[in-house]
């Protein structure tokens, strides 16, 4: 089965996305290239290829009109639940309550490492744009291979940069009391936390200077507002920023999605809903910038908002009680792809919790 030449797809094939099965089926008398889904024996949508100059196919659902690269997301964008409206005008909402906060600064950090590491490059930019911290650090450790290919940062930069300590009183200045929004907040707040207890060699100096901040992370909301849902796991599926991996890029290609977000039209009336508040948060954590209630007990997302140091998820994102038939989602972390969660699965009455590698 080769999805990037959609001519040669037979008129009836078989294609797994997200560990589901989905059946897809050419209608009869046509040789167009279009496919009714069809998943557990029930019809799920119809998808069409669309190919512009020779470049790679669009994937398009004829019920929404959305086109999409990657042909999985398609079916993803399917699978979405009835409540995806409602949590889309949140992210939106979280998205123009965010850009409107003047004090907002866009961070990002390039690392060592995926795992534990320090950091080699960190810029801010503000809400207009402008760069207002843009620094290549010298670690003082080793380069992972897979972080080297994740940004690309030559050697040399980094070799004749200045080290955090002596960046860390510009820093201060530049991020203590501002808003800050990061893709994956979690990760880069732990590097930062990270180099503080290196410098200060003491955690609690550490956390101290970290309670200054006030910290949102946007994975989450721009996951909802995309809406691509799938069988995998209990929540919607993270992507990838993409970007040139490059700290001052991505913090501007952040800042695009936010306002591609904000942008979106919402209901005159959804604000008047008390399930279009807001979060609150003490200074010092990651917030994952929207949530309709604290959720109690175990549930799907707990690990993955402890791992992303959030102090929680949106309660109809992370307890969704899967039911026979329904939908369940994909989540893909970053910049370390699929960690270990539980997730829901259907059984008769209630749930129960799998644990899925």
């Amino acid at each position: 089965m080769n999805l990037a030449e959609p001519a040669s797809l037979e008129d009836l094939f078989t294609r797994r996305v997200d560990e589901h099965e989905v059946q897809l089926v050419r209608p009869a008398g046509t040789d167009r290239p279009i496919w009714a889904a069809y998943e557990g024996g029930q019809y799920q949508g119809t998808v069409t290829s669309e190919r512009l100059d020779g470049q790679t196919p669009l994937w398009r659902v004829l019920a929404t009109q959305e086109e999409h690269a990657c042909f999985d997301d398609a079916i993803r964008s399917m699978r979405r639940p009835s409540s995806w409206a409602r949590e889309r005008n949140q992210a939106t909402h979280w998205a123009r309550h965010l850009l409107a906060d003047g004090s907002l600064l866009v961070v990002d950090v390039k690392t060592t490492g995926l795992e534990n590491g320090y950091a080699v490059q960190i810029a801010a930019v503000d809400r207009r744009g402008n760069l207002v911290f843009n620094e290549y650090v010298q670690p003082n450790a080793v380069i992972d291979p897979a972080a080297l290919v994740m940004h690309g940062i030559p050697p040399e930069p980094i070799a004749q940069s200045a080290a955090f300590g002596e960046l860390l009183p510009t820093l201060t200045e530049v991020l203590h009391g501002r808003t800050l929004v990061s893709y994956n907040a979690g990760f880069d707040h732990g590097v930062l936390e990270r180099e503080l207890v290196r410098h200060h060699g003491d955690l609690a100096a550490a956390k101290k200077w970290i309670e200054q901040l006030d910290w949102q992370d946007a994975m989450m909301p721009y996951a909802v507002w995309r809406g691509l849902w799938s069988a995998k796991r209990g929540m919607y599926h993270l992507v990838p920023l993409g970007g040139l991996h490059d700290a001052a890029a991505d913090c501007r290609l952040l800042l695009a999605k936010l306002e591609q977000m904000a942008a979106t039209s919402v209901p005159a009336d959804f604000w008047s809903s008390p399930a279009g508040d807001l979060p609150t948060g003490d200074k010092g954590t990651v917030r994952v910038g929207l949530d309709l209630q604290q959720c109690s007990g175990e549930h799907a997302g707990h690990g993955v908002a402890t791992e992303a140091g959030a102090d929680r998820l949106l309660r109809s994102l992370a307890f969704r009680q899967v039911t026979p038939g329904s939908p369940s989602s994909d989540l893909v972390d970053h910049p370390v792809d699929d960690p270990p969660i539980l997730h829901p699965q259907p059984t008769p009455g209630s749930p129960r919790f799998q644990r899925s590698e």
